[in-house]
């Protein structure tokens, strides 16, 4: 690498430096302006060939190595509909970590999920390779493994995709997940509803006793009353009877809307007693896995490393040519 030389480039020291005899000054040279051409590029290049040889191997071999050392991971998909009125909590079930860890312990899927450290020859956990996983450490990694993706055709149709490094294990467990999220809504719903039902039975009572004690003649400190006076026969006034009428109707409105409510609930039952597979979401196409491997993509891997071993080899190349440069133009200076 060559320096172009201005006159303004050079300047004379004219401080006495120390160490020469009579105060005598040394000239120091100050390149200002430097110009790179293509061919000191190929220099360079050419020069440290070597080292970019070498460090675009390991990088190269180094993503090989990865990319045919981990374990490969098949894609297992399920497409389900989801009733309207339980999307959010299937969803909001697929994202939870307390429903996958009481998921993981139902199944008993730890030994499954962690099958390098289980030996299922002496059934317990090797101490060597990390010993027994914890609950919560099971959940986030499958939790991490399950995507949901809304269909473009609509009609509340997702699809569930589970990976695993075994296809038929894959498939297993996300059959079992999907029948999983569905059970938990429906116990879920059919527990909310038969609660409201018992509290709507007897706000029923409630009101049905209330109406009986309101027009029952003689009923204590409601005989003066002007619904009591009209249906016992006496005359209040065409007020008096219209304001009778309006009680009645709005207390039969009431308790219409407490018998509709009723049977609104009782149908949540009926619907998760006949249908229970069916209740929160309907299995369109079961599991299947993919025949080929998804992750990792090895073809990407390798490339990817090879780019990057070629792009830091470059890198360190033209480093240690400015070093060596600068270093030449420390010695001419002396």
């Amino acid at each position: 690498m060559q320096y172009r030389m201005s006159e303004e480039s050079v300047r004379r020291v004219t401080e006495p430096e120390p160490g020469l005899s009579g105060g005598g000054s040394r000239p120091v040279f100050f390149p200002q302006d430097a110009e790179v051409s293509l061919f000191e590029v190929k220099d360079i290049l050419l020069r440290e060939r070597g080292l970019i040889m070498v460090v675009t191997l390991l990088f190269t071999l180094g993503a090989a190595l990865y990319a045919f050392s981990t374990k490969p991971l098949s894609r297992s998909s399920t497409l389900v509909r989801i009733q309207k009125d339980r999307g959010n909590q299937a969803q909001a079930l697929l994202r939870s970590t307390f429903f996958f860890e009481d998921f993981v312990r139902s199944e008993n899927l730890l030994p499954l999920i962690f099958s390098d450290r289980w030996d299922p020859v002496a059934g317990v956990w090797q101490s060597g390779k990390g010993g027994e996983p914890s609950l919560r450490e099971g959940a986030r990694l499958l939790k991490g493994r399950v995507t949901v993706a809304r269909q473009k055709i609509g009609g509340g149709l997702v699809k569930v995709v589970l990976e695993d490094s075994d296809p038929a294990l894959a498939n297993d467990m996300l059959d079992r997940l999907m029948r999983r999220v569905n059970e938990a809504i429906r116990l879920d719903e059919v527990d909310k509803a038969k609660r409201k039902i018992a509290y709507l039975r007897q706000q029923l009572r409630v009101h049905d006793s209330l109406q009986v004690a309101r027009f029952t003649p003689g009923s204590a400190g409601l005989t003066g009353s002007l619904p009591m006076k009209a249906l016992s026969g006496e005359r209040p006034g065409v007020f008096g009877f219209l304001h009778a009428q309006m009680q009645l109707s709005a207390s039969s409105i009431e308790r219409q809307r407490l018998v509709d409510a009723i049977y609104y609930h009782e149908g949540i039952v009926m619907q998760a007693s006949i249908a229970p597979g069916e209740f929160a979401l309907k299995v369109y196409d079961p599991a299947e896995s993919s025949l080929e491997s998804v992750h990792p993509e090895r073809a990407s891997v390798v490339v990817l490393g090879f780019a990057g071993g070629l792009f830091s080899s470059v890198f360190l190349a033209f480093t240690r040519g400015f070093f060596r440069q600068r270093r030449g133009v420390d010695s001419s200076m002396l």
